[in-house]
């Protein structure tokens, strides 16, 4: 049977013991997940401790990906375990800005706390140098440098972020342009998972009633 992943989830939450049996990575972008424990899915719970069920996630794009949670022999790595719609994540927006100064920024850590601080507040699997203009190398002293210059690219940002950007710009009286952009593909779902954290199309779930 297969059922579409967050539907399932919406109606029954995983039930313990309930680990991870293997992880698979296959062509096409798509993984497999299987989990063996009490076969939570049911609709007439069973007693049976060795039931199978597979999270398959369908086109896999940018994220990060630890395959040695396959090892781990305890269920508790299943409590990080959410998986939800990309477009109610302000921060996973495909469409948004880029956002150019003609002139130096003469504070560019307020520019920096603003940022780390909208990550966070959104629970963000990305960090700073995802939105804004690091260069390479040591991201804050690039950050800095590429902000004294008088002519550079500030970020590219979605929308709320790029308001708070602007504004503080603004205040700091710095003359800036922003331009509409595409940020990122229009993948439908975000996956997190302990260490691992990534974009996908599609997922459901393989079971036997």
């Amino acid at each position: 049977m297969r059922s579409d992943l967050l539907t399932l989830l919406n109606r029954r939450s995983i039930g313990h013991p309930t680990s991870i049996a293997s992880v698979e990575i296959q062509i096409h972008r798509e993984l497999r997940v299987k989990l063996r424990g009490i076969p939570w899915w049911s609709e007439n719970m069973r007693k049976e401790t060795d039931a199978e069920i597979i999270f398959v996630f369908e086109n896999v794009s940018s994220g990060s990906l630890d395959l040695e949670i396959a090892d781990l022999e305890y269920d508790e790595v299943l409590e990080t375990f959410s998986i939800r719609e990309a477009e109610d994540c302000d921060w996973a927006q495909a469409y948004g800005f880029e956002i150019y100064c003609s002139s130096p920024i003469p504070n560019p850590m307020e520019i920096f706390t603003i940022t780390y601080d909208w990550l966070i507040a959104n629970k963000s699997i990305y960090n700073v140098s995802d939105f804004l203009n690091t260069g390479s190398g040591n991201y804050l002293s690039g950050f800095k440098k590429i902000t004294a210059s008088n002519s550079f690219l500030l970020a590219r940002a979605p929308q709320p972020l790029c308001g708070q950007i602007c504004d503080e710009l603004t205040r700091q009286d710095v003359k800036h342009n922003k331009l509409a952009t595409t940020l990122r593909d229009t993948s439908r779902l975000i996956v997190e998972l302990d260490g691992s954290s990534f974009f996908c199309q599609n997922a459901y779930a393989e079971f036997t009633e």
